[in-house]
């Protein structure tokens, strides 16, 4: 005491001297207070002066499709049969390959018996996210959509998969991975699908994913009108009778016969008058700047615009 002066001399504490301090961290010293910095896998507690063990299975990226179990200052993946946990150890992904097929059936013996390969060397994910129904070798059935093994391998869902580096979900290339799903045609790949484009004349069998020829002397009865319809790989051609002769590259017949034309037709009677000077075919008469209402002797009335019969007036 010097006078009436009073000196008071102050003097930090060392927190981190105390025991019980930034446990599972280290503890830096600052004038009149001190940071605790946390090992790897813990984090400050509420009171800021001790560190606790981080839940990492709370994170649902911790462990992808695997099954997470906690540890001080760390975590456990454990993944199912058959897969592996990735480089990056946040997930788990199946990393065998194999074939890929459409086409399955069971054998006496309970064993399965596969064909129609739509693609080789490619992951389970790949051939199971997509179209495929079996794969491997021996070939086993892949899981039914919406089970819990589907959603495990595809978590996705149809047409995506987990990319068996970073675990994230990434598009199929069907076209690419699974060529066989468009045979005979040309695969286009889209974001979670592909489409298929069979050449014309051809449709793409869904079950054998193969473009197969378009018969269409059945699917389109009387395309050949007079003519009988004779199928060809990817098209047909019309035989025609006698006095029609074959038009748009033998796909249909035009009536080359000439006769009377009339100007006028009377459906009460199946009577017709105003017959033109001259002969001429049916398509001139009736579909040429609407001439005729009625051709040949006896007459026939013309066919009615829009109708099956004006179709094939050729």
């Amino acid at each position: 005491i010097l006078g009436n002066s009073v000196f008071v001399s102050v003097v930090d504490i060392d927190e981190c001297q105390f025991p019980d301090i930034c446990v599972y961290g280290r503890c830096q010293n600052l004038p009149g207070l001190f940071r605790c910095e946390c090992d790897v896998g813990y984090e400050l507690d509420r009171s800021g002066g001790n560190c606790t063990d981080t839940n990492e299975c709370a994170d649902p990226v911790s462990c992808i499709n695997g099954i997470c179990v906690n540890t001080p200052g760390s975590y456990v993946c454990n993944c199912p049969a058959e897969f592996e946990l990735n480089p990056t150890g946040v997930g788990c992904v199946d990393l065998r390959l194999g074939k890929c097929f459409v086409e399955y059936r069971l054998r006496g013996d309970e064993t399965l018996s596969c064909n129609n390969e739509i693609g080789f060397g490619v992951s389970r994910a790949s051939c199971c996210c997509s179209l495929g129904r079996a794969w491997g070798f021996p070939c086993e059935l892949c899981p039914s959509i919406n089970s819990s093994d589907y959603k495990t391998l595809c978590p996705g869902g149809e047409g995506f998969r987990p990319n068996p580096i970073t675990v994230i979900l990434e598009d199929i290339d069907e076209c690419k991975e699974l060529p066989g799903l468009c045979q005979g045609g040309t695969c286009v790949n889209t974001f979670g699908s592909f489409q298929c484009e069979c050449p014309r004349g051809f449709h793409l069998n869904e079950e054998t994913r193969v473009c197969e020829d378009i018969d269409e002397c059945s699917t389109s009865p009387g395309i050949c009108g007079p003519g009988t319809c004779l199928n060809t790989v990817g098209n047909y051609t019309c035989i025609c009778p006698p006095d029609y002769m074959q038009i748009n590259g033998g796909n249909n017949c035009m009536d080359i016969r000439k006769g009377f034309c009339f100007k006028n037709f009377y459906g009460e009677n199946g009577t017709c008058d105003g017959e033109l000077p001259f002969n001429m075919t049916k398509k001139l008469c009736c579909c040429s700047y609407n001439i005729g209402k009625a051709w040949n002797r006896p007459c026939e009335q013309c066919p009615l615009p829009v109708t099956s019969k004006s179709v094939h007036t050729t």
